[in-house]
């Protein structure tokens, strides 16, 4: 996306996942490689799990993603694991 001329940024959503901690700090450090400005957002409820599935995840995380842009979105990437 960098290298295409998109205007980029990293958002880390807060679920509820027990690995949260670990995993906003290696997004601040690839987005500090990548040179761009990441945020964390909280949805405000944790997703319902059943042995480490949180059902439901994916679809948030682009609910939430969609749901900070304010200008045109010429898409989402997501990377999703």
């Amino acid at each position: 996306m960098l290298n295409e001329g998109f205007e980029t940024s990293g958002l880390f959503v807060d679920y509820g996942q027990p690995a949260a901690r670990s995993e906003w700090h290696s997004a601040i450090d690839v987005a500090s490689r990548s040179g761009i400005e990441s945020e964390i957002k909280d949805p405000g409820f944790q997703l319902a799990a059943e042995s480490g599935e949180f059902f439901g995840r994916n679809a948030l995380l682009i609910l939430v993603a969609a749901g900070v842009i304010n200008d045109n979105i010429a898409l989402i990437p997501s990377c999703i694991y």
